[in-house]
Order: C-alpha cells, then sequence, then structure tokens
C-alpha cells in the first residue's frame, strides 16, 4: 500500500433483506414524475428500485473507518473510499457481502475524501432561427419537428458529462436558467456543484439547450435538463462507471425521460479493469447494464458510439454497445461516415451504432458564449438525443425501444446498414409523420394500403378487388423470413393477419402478385 493514497473499492451486496423501505410506498425513494414514468407504461416497482440497504452500508463504513462516495439500486453496490486496503479483507465476515472491485486510487489531497457536501424573430423551422446549428437540425430534418411546435416542452432530459464551465455565464443559455429549467445539477467526481474542468459538456448540452433565436437554437431548447458530471478530465479510472450509474439512478428518481451521454471506455488507468472488445457485447460492462436497466425503467437512453474510428481499436465504446441504447454515430453534411466515428457492431453481432448525426463541423457553444464548430459523436448524439426528445413530445405514450425503431426505421440507409453509419441519417419528418399518423386511414388509390401502423394484434391489407396475392410472408431487418400465424380474408378485398407473435421491432410485408412483388415496411 502506496503511502498518501486512497483506494475505492466498490462493493457488491448479496440482498436487500431488512430494508427500511417498502416498495408499497415508492413515494420515499422515487418522485411522482419518475412513478408516473412506471405507471405509464406499465413497469412494475420492484426491487431494483429500493435503495441500498442502510445498514449494511453503516456496517461496512464501521468496519473499515472508510467513506461512502455512490451507490447503485440497480447494481446493489456501493463505493467504499478507504486508505488501507488491509480493511476490505474483513468484510467477508458479513454474511450480505458478496465481493469487492478496485475502481480507483487517489492521492491523499483528493477532494473524494469529503463527503459531506451538500447539493445544491424568425420562427422555428426558419433557416436564419437556428444560426450557426441550422445543418444539423436540416440533415435530419429536426426543423419540422419545431415547426409543429415540438421543442421539447414538458420533457426532462439527462446530460452525463465532463464538466459544463461556462454554464452560469453563456447568454445562450438565459433561458434554461431564467425559466429555472436547470433541475439538478452534480459533479460526482469532486462531490460537489463545481462545474469544473472542460466545457466538453457546454458544448454537447448547447446542441441541445441553446435557444438565441437567428444565432444558434439547439434541437431540444425548451426541455428541462439535469446536468451530471460523472467523468474525470485527468485520470481514465473504473469509478467513473460508478459515477455514471450512480447519475443515472439520481436521473431515474427525478422523472427523467431521456438520458444523453457524450462518454465513452474501453481503456482504464489500471489495465486489469480494462475492456477488450468481446466485452462490448451489450450486456456485460457495468456500463451496459446500467445502460440497459435505464431503458427497463422507462427511460430512453442515448449514447455515443465514441471517437476510435481510426485508432487501432476503431470499435464503438460501451455504454455505446449496450443492447437498448440508440447509438449515435458520426456524419459530415454529405452524410458520408465521420474518419474517427467508432464502428460497430458489438461484440453480440448487433448493430453498433444505429443512426448517426452531424458530428464533423457541428454546430456548437463554448465556455466564453463563442458560436463555433466542433467534431466528434460527442456532438452528433446530443443533436440526436434533442430531436427524440420532441418526437417522445409528440408520442408520450410509446415506449423507448419504440421510439428508438421508429427512428431507426426511417433512416437513410435503414435496407443497406454497415458498421460504420448503422441505418443512416434519420428522417424527423417522416419519423413525426409516421408516429402521428392515424391508425387507420382512408382507402387510398394505391394497389395496397397496410394498417394499422405499427400494428398490435392484427395487421391488415385492403387490396384492390381485382388482385389475387399468390403469398405473403414477413421478413424482420436482417431478412430473415418469419410466416404470419394465420392470413384469414374479412370480406372481398381485406385480409388479416394474425401479428401477435411478433416480437416488437421493424419488419417488412412481402406479397407476391402474378405480376409485381408489394413490399412495404412496418413496425410492431
Amino acid at each position: 500500500m502506496a503511502q498518501g493514497q486512497q483506494y475505492a473499492f466498490r462493493i457488491y451486496f448479496k440482498d436487500k433483506n431488512n430494508t427500511s423501505y417498502d416498495l408499497n410506498n415508492p413515494s420515499a425513494f422515487l418522485s411522482q414524475r419518475s412513478i408516473d414514468r412506471r405507471i405509464k407504461f406499465n413497469i412494475p416497482i420492484d426491487s431494483s428500485d429500493l435503495p441500498v440497504n442502510e445498514s449494511y452500508v453503516s456496517t461496512i463504513l464501521q468496519s473499515t473507518n472508510g467513506a461512502i462516495r455512490v451507490n447503485s439500486r440497480w447494481h446493489n453496490t456501493m463505493v467504499l473510499i478507504v486508505s488501507d486496503t488491509s480493511t476490505i479483507q474483513g468484510l467477508n465476515q458479513f454474511p450480505f457481502f458478496k465481493s469487492s472491485k478496485l475502481v480507483a486510487v487517489f492521492d491523499q489531497n483528493n477532494p473524494l475524501r469529503n463527503p459531506n457536501n451538500e447539493r445544491p424573430t424568425s420562427v422555428p423551422g426558419d433557416e436564419d432561427y437556428y444560426g450557426n446549428a441550422w445543418q444539423q437540425l436540416n440533415l435530419c430534418n429536426g426543423d419540422y419537428l419545431h415547426e409543429k411546435g415540438f421543442m421539447g416542452n414538458g420533457l426532462r432530459i439527462a446530460v452525463i458529462d465532463v464538466g459544463f464551465k461556462g454554464l452560469e455565464t453563456v447568454a445562450a443559455f438565459d433561458s434554461l436558467r431564467n425559466q429555472n429549467r436547470i433541475i439538478d445539477f452534480w459533479n460526482y467526481t469532486k462531490n460537489n456543484t463545481d462545474y469544473a474542468y472542460t466545457d466538453h459538456g457546454t458544448k454537447v448540452l448547447s446542441c441541445m439547450a441553446a435557444n438565441l433565436p437567428d444565432e444558434f437554437v439547439g434541437t431540444a431548447p425548451n426541455a428541462e435538463y439535469v446536468l451530471y458530471i460523472t467523468d474525470d478530465y485527468d485520470t481514465e479510472q473504473t469509478i467513473e462507471e460508478d459515477y455514471w450509474t450512480a447519475a443515472a439512478e439520481k436521473a431515474d428518481s427525478l422523472g427523467v425521460d431521456l438520458i444523453s451521454s457524450s462518454l465513452g471506455y474501453n481503456y482504464f488507468d489500471q489495465n486489469e479493469n480494462s475492456y477488450t472488445y468481446q466485452d462490448l457485447d451489450g450486456k456485460t460492462t457495468y456500463l451496459a447494464q446500467t445502460s440497459n436497466a435505464a431503458v427497463r425503467k422507462g427511460i430512453m437512453t442515448v449514447n455515443s458510439a465514441g471517437n476510435e474510428g481510426n485508432s487501432s481499436w476503431h470499435y464503438i465504446l460501451t455504454p455505446g454497445d449496450a443492447d437498448s441504447a440508440l447509438t449515435i454515430g458520426s456524419v459530415n453534411q454529405l452524410k458520408n461516415p465521420a474518419m474517427s466515428s467508432g464502428w460497430g457492431p458489438n461484440a453480440a453481432n448487433k448493430r453498433k451504432p444505429e443512426v448517426v448525426g452531424l458530428g464533423q463541423g457541428a454546430g456548437i457553444i463554448d465556455e466564453y458564449g463563442n458560436s463555433t464548430t466542433g467534431n466528434g459523436t460527442s456532438y452528433a448524439t446530443p443533436i440526436i438525443a434533442g430531436l427524440t426528445a420532441c418526437l417522445m413530445q409528440a408520442r408520450p405514450d410509446l415506449k423507448p425501444l419504440e421510439i428508438k425503431d421508429y427512428i431507426c426505421s426511417v433512416s437513410d440507409h435503414f435496407l443497406n446498414p454497415d458498421d460504420k453509419i448503422g441505418f443512416g441519417v434519420p428522417d424527423f419528418k417522416l419519423a413525426l409523420d409516421l408516429v402521428t399518423s392515424v391508425a387507420e386511414p382512408k382507402i387510398q388509390d394505391k394497389q395496397v394500403l397496410v394498417f394499422p401502423n405499427p400494428s398490435k394484434e392484427v395487421l391488415f391489407l385492403q387490396l384492390k378487388s381485382d388482385l389475387k396475392p399468390l403469398s405473403i410472408a414477413i421478413t424482420d431487418i436482417s431478412g430473415k423470413t418469419i410466416y404470419p400465424s394465420s392470413v384469414t380474408y374479412q370480406n372481398a378485398g381485406l385480409l388479416k393477419i394474425n401479428t401477435s407473435d411478433l416480437l416488437s421491432g421493424i419488419y417488412f410485408l412481402n406479397i407476391q402478385f402474378k405480376d409485381f412483388v408489394f413490399r412495404e415496411k412496418f413496425v410492431h
């Protein structure tokens, strides 16, 4: 043990037995907004929502003479700070103790030891209205959402990043501050409210929240925000996964609708904790598990693919590999992939990134309030995240994975995806038109009408009276053929397909007629 150092251990508990909290009284540990989200999506409040057992934490602290840094409800863990690593060995005596993992090493003067700090004229749709942010909105028709009145109102977005220097002074955030739409802020790396380190998070936030008409307007300028610093700019240690997790869980408790994170990890200073590509299978890393858990709680999670595309690693980073996350890559204004954008797929061969946004020459606001440009998936991610929030505003009843499927389905390379751009650049005009379309539209003058789209238990086909299908099949996005369980005639020209056995996702209906093949995409 080196002199004058402190050590952070992640402590895993076996259970939450004898907790002082009761699942029948969730308001004791979740906000009403968070409870409402669970009710809306029919998500049960279960043991993963319960806080870590306080008596377990107290026992650990007394046994080690340590300090708690953060804890995780979802993983049932705490991060313990000690000066003497030998105290960890004594934890095996406690029946609730499962295991421990060293996640960081700090110098003695690191502020981590202080655990007692307390928390503290043009119009939308017009090019001129957006100023330096126009290109990134226009590339994916995001201005159409704003024109229709969807600018993030009522949505609560968590931004998890490095630092937010200038946040308190930059004019682009005046309305955010004056309207009290910064709901919460915390620096997990310093355990205080210091904006800290860099303006990386400021630039990221500007892509969504900046609101200076005719100079710079972000993709979700009317949303509420919670802002968390979880990445230590000076080191790269595993404890940053614990910070990210604590931030996500706090965001959940405050009822956020969407998490946007432009952070990614594969290498740590303690090399034995570093990840291999095989670890990035969407469910193995601590952060992939956290990201997936957030989606299970009804939170749309948008992660960056990372900027390792032209390095020897070149793959995506975690939590960008997470199964349930919408992972964002980077392109230029011609929709060509940026060289630095991380490649997919993840180690389980799942499509990553799913979609891309402008990340080469993206408009941003820096800590001095200057409107400039920057490069990287760090900026493509909040651009897409903000527009995703606007789409969620239009259809608040849709679950995160349904929103994700819609966005992928309207992207320009949906039929020919690849490992650099995924399904391509999403068209949010098409997305909005799709999610707000009438479930059963009037019969139009076309060969086949498919409705409702999205489908639920059944899919109806209205055929012109002289058409007779020779075969009908459904394929998924990988091209695998899935035959419907039954096809029946309702009346002349109207067919009914039972789709109740299909998993949620995007599918293609393929109908072979005598002289042509009809193919149409639908969401289930």
